[in-house]
């Protein structure tokens, strides 16, 4: 009986010594989560403000590193964006940032480009009718403004020296129309050079 008593309490020992470590696990492992969650706070806080000084508020290893990295980035592209400098995206070290930084670039390089070009082809179109010569339209790299230069020249043509059939002289049929269809109504507006504005080829 004493002997089976005895095997009891050390059996109830043990499952009580159990239940404590089970506890005091449960309490690490809710602690270690609960870190976690701040980190992740801080980090999307830090990120934010672009501020890598508050990466080092992060306890968790991992987390520290890639807000560091993510920040790095973050502020390379800013940059590379504000000088227009390729080899700012180049230097970044995560990957997908990179590339990121790279295909943010070039639409803005190619938005100067797309712009720069539109204004050659105005300053083109506008040279083109004010001189009256239809071959410099063909230097406009823009299809459609280059309709609208032949469009204007020739309608400007037609008007001056009282011959519809110049209208043909366009490549285009819509535009040939249009070119006969103002000459018909004697329209009279023409290229305004303080503007630098061409009559609407309504196309």
């Amino acid at each position: 009986m004493k002997k089976t008593l005895g095997i009891m309490i050390v059996a109830a020992v043990a499952l009580s010594a159990c239940s404590l470590l089970q506890v005091e696990k449960t309490e690490e492992i809710n602690l270690n989560s609960a870190d976690i969650i701040l980190d992740k706070i801080i980090f999307e806080e830090a990120t934010a403000a672009l501020d890598s000084s508050r990466c080092n508020e992060i306890i968790t290893s991992d987390i520290s590193k890639e807000c560091i990295y993510v920040i790095n980035a973050m502020v390379q592209k800013e940059k590379a964006l504000e000088t227009e400098d390729l080899s700012e995206c180049e230097s970044i070290e995560l990957p997908r940032y990179k590339e990121n930084c790279i295909n943010a670039l070039n639409t803005i390089l190619q938005e100067h480009v797309a712009a720069l070009e539109e204004q050659e082809n105005i300053e083109l179109s506008a040279k083109a009718f004010i001189e009256g010569d239809s071959s410099a339209c063909d230097d406009i790299s823009d299809e459609s403004q280059r309709n609208t230069c032949l469009y204007n020249i020739f309608v400007n043509k037609a008007k001056n020296d009282q011959d519809e059939s110049l209208c043909n002289e366009i490549e285009k049929e819509q535009l040939v129309n249009k070119c006969k269809e103002k000459f018909r109504k004697k329209d009279t507006s023409t290229y305004d050079e303080t503007n630098k504005q061409l009559p609407p080829a309504n196309l």
